[in-house]
């Protein structure tokens, strides 16, 4: 039984067990391992692996006087046909891709191992509107697998007006190698006046024009500043995670600074309005809250 090198699929339980360096069959930067029991040449010592359904991997490496040293880690998979081997700092973690996959035979080309915190997702399309000093950013697109969350953030480039990135975060566990599409909001704060949004994605970044806001998220436009009192320091803030706290932070973040600067002067903050957006044209999964601010005397 073998698996294609042109296929994405890889049976992980034809993966499991002992696999040990057949180092004579190398080519070029294709190592080759055979399952132990195999009659290898005769040998200084051989540097191999075990990997389990559980998510156990132990890297046998040859040590002093040709032993074989074996270091216990993990392995995952979120991206069809890489496998991930982390090992808590007990050795350098490494990333091997599965160049063609038999019964007895594995060949595998080792690589520079993914960081475990976010990177740069792939895009279909990313469209922005306006509202208020806010600017609605849907993205669409494809994720290698369902083993990974899509975030919009600010890049850390000091620049202006601000740039974002589109990014995917690695979940924990195992995940089918299923190409996953995705669609994704996400409310930023960005200056009035300017027209085109700059977000960064795995192909490189998009000028985006800003949209005036359509009638079909009408519903969000209720939910922003000044609906009830034109006159009142108001904010709303959103969590793509349900969470009140970060919503509410977020808002605190929104209302204008306090002026006079008077010391003992005492600002209280009411929340005018709380609701979950779900679905639609963005595929919302946030919760709002929109706050308003008093100050005494």
């Amino acid at each position: 039984m073998s698996t294609s090198t042109a296929s994405s699929v890889v049976a992980y339980d034809t993966l499991h067990g002992h696999w040990i360096h057949s180092r004579e069959d190398d080519a070029d930067d294709v190592q080759v391992f055979r399952r132990e029991g195999f009659a290898f040449p005769v040998s200084f010592g051989r540097d191999g692996f075990q990997i389990f359904a559980d998510g156990t991997f132990l890297q046998e490496d040859i040590g002093l006087a040709d032993g074989i040293v074996t270091v216990p880690g993990r392995w995952s998979s979120r991206i069809p046909r890489r496998i991930a081997a982390r090992f808590d700092g007990a050795r350098p973690d490494y990333d091997f891709e599965i160049v063609d996959l038999e019964c007895d035979v594995l060949r595998i080309r080792v690589l520079e191992p993914l960081g475990t915190g976010r990177e740069l997702a792939a895009r279909r399309t990313i469209q922005a509107y306006r509202i208020g000093d806010r600017v609605l950013l849907i993205a669409t697109g494809e994720l290698p697998s369902p083993g990974f969350r899509v975030d919009i953030v600010q890049s850390p480039l000091r620049i202006f007006p601000p740039q974002f990135e589109l990014v995917r975060i690695p979940l924990p566990g195992f995940w089918p190698q299923v190409i996953t599409p995705y669609r994704y909001a996400e409310l930023v704060r960005y200056p009035v006046g300017q027209d085109v949004i700059r977000v960064h994605h795995a192909d490189g970044v998009d000028a985006v024009q800003i949209q005036k806001l359509i009638p079909a998220l009408k519903q969000l436009a209720a939910l922003m500043p000044g609906q009830d009192d034109p006159e009142a320091d108001e904010a709303t803030g959103f969590s793509a995670d349900l969470s009140f706290d970060e919503a509410f932070r977020d808002a605190l973040a929104g209302l204008p600074p306090l002026d006079g600067g008077v010391a003992d002067q005492l600002a209280t903050v009411h929340v005018a309005d709380i609701a979950g957006l779900f679905g639609g044209i963005a595929g919302f999964h946030h919760l709002a809250v929109r706050v308003r601010r008093t100050v005494d005397g």
